[in-house]
């Protein structure tokens, strides 16, 4: 009979709310909140690549009755990512989630479709407000969960990589499954993507709050300031990464920190690359690699004059066709289809820019060719970036 009169007293204060769906203001914490800090995608657009902005998951034990209650009208995705969450925060604090009054909101921006990535989000905030623990205001979780409690990928992990990059975040925890992402980051954006965060992996929810409290373990505090060493080499003016890797104290210094933190994908990657690994980009990699490394053709062929030279000067299309030559052994074989149309325009920009038309009928021939290059990039691109639903 408690469960029930929960779940209708649950259903009636979600329906009183505001709504979750698009952009929300996101507002600073207030009194007794617990805050954690996740990357939740944008809503999509077709042919657009996915981008991420950072939402909150707020938590707040309040007075009165109800269990766990959102302060928003919410739609049914936000319940069922509750539902899975309940599961493992039962397990940690029997009873809990059904008595009292305890206050769930989401700010930032946030979209139906996208809640079930603030799962780990949401689980470390009930954690953390029912234990009496405070998350770092660093620190930002990618994950969701399944009903047995292990942490599971999101889709999109690399934009909302960037984004928490981007936020200057500490510490990032995300699940084992997604270690390839963050190898993706690293090729394409170089290794000082970790000068300024430390990403860690876990496979069970079980290994999250010793990353997420800021109340860091004498273990945590010892890995953590290891790291941080390694990233002031990194960040020293002038420093280069790679000759930074060669340095045996460095070395030892990423060693010591899998010992002290065996979680941290950062020191785990970048020992690795001492070694010579990782040349190679998954497809979601290689397809965030080809975007980032021709900005000007891919803004081109999207516009509606993709025959318009003068918003493509060759000598910029031949820069970036030639960083994705340099860079083509290192992408997915199944990313190639969507970089030779690219370099198809590419060349067909060349080839127009060195021999101007001189009549009217080479002009729409020129134009002709020119939008029907552009438009196989964009079919190409539209088989990975599609809207979802």
């Amino acid at each position: 009979m408690a469960l029930i009169r929960f779940v209708r007293v649950a259903l009636f204060l979600i329906s009183l709310g505001t709504s979750i769906y698009g952009q929300v203001p996101a507002s600073p914490p207030g009194p007794g909140l617990t805050v954690v800090n996740v990357p939740l995608l944008l809503p999509p657009q077709p042919g657009v690549r996915p981008a991420a902005a950072i939402a909150h998951v707020e938590v707040k034990l309040a007075h009165g009755v109800g269990g766990v209650v959102f302060t928003q009208r919410v739609p049914p995705e936000a319940n069922k990512v509750l539902q899975a969450v309940s599961v493992q925060i039962e397990k940690l604090y029997p009873g809990k989630l059904k008595t009292g009054r305890i206050e769930i909101t989401y700010t930032g921006s946030v979209s139906a479709q996208d809640l079930a990535a603030s799962g780990l989000g949401l689980a470390i905030a009930l954690d953390a407000a029912l234990g009496g623990w405070t998350p770092d205001p660093g620190f930002m979780a990618i994950g969701t969960f399944e009903a047995d409690g292990d942490v599971q990928p999101v889709m999109n992990a690399i934009p909302r990589l960037l984004a928490v990059k981007k936020a200057g975040a500490k510490r990032v925890v995300m699940t084992e499954k997604q270690v390839a992402q963050v190898t993706d980051l690293m090729v394409s954006s170089g290794l000082s993507v970790f000068a300024g965060t430390e990403f860690f992996a876990v496979n069970s929810y079980e290994d999250v709050r010793p990353i997420a409290d800021s109340n860091l373990t004498a273990e945590m505090t010892k890995g953590v300031g290891l790291f941080a060493e390694v990233q002031q080499k990194l960040n020293a003016p002038g420093a280069k990464p790679q000759d930074v890797l060669r340095d045996e104290d460095i070395k030892e210094s990423l060693r010591q920190t899998m010992v002290a933190t065996p979680t941290s994908l950062s020191a785990r990657l970048l020992l690795r690359v001492t070694t010579g690994q990782f040349e190679k980009l998954s497809l979601e990699g290689t397809l965030d690699a080809i975007e980032t490394m021709a900005p000007t053709i891919f803004a081109a062929v999207k516009s509606r004059t993709p025959y318009d030279l003068r918003q493509i000067p060759n000598a910029i299309a031949q820069t970036e066709v030639g960083k994705l030559n340099e860079t083509k052994q290192q992408f997915d074989a199944r990313a190639l289809p969507l970089l030779n149309s690219v370099i198809n325009y590419g060349e067909a920009v060349r080839t127009y820019t060195e021999t101007p038309a001189t009549t009217p009928s080479e002009n729409a021939a020129r134009n002709r060719t020119l939008t029907l290059t552009a438009q196989e990039v964009i079919v190409e691109l539209g088989k990975y970036y599609t809207k979802k639903k």
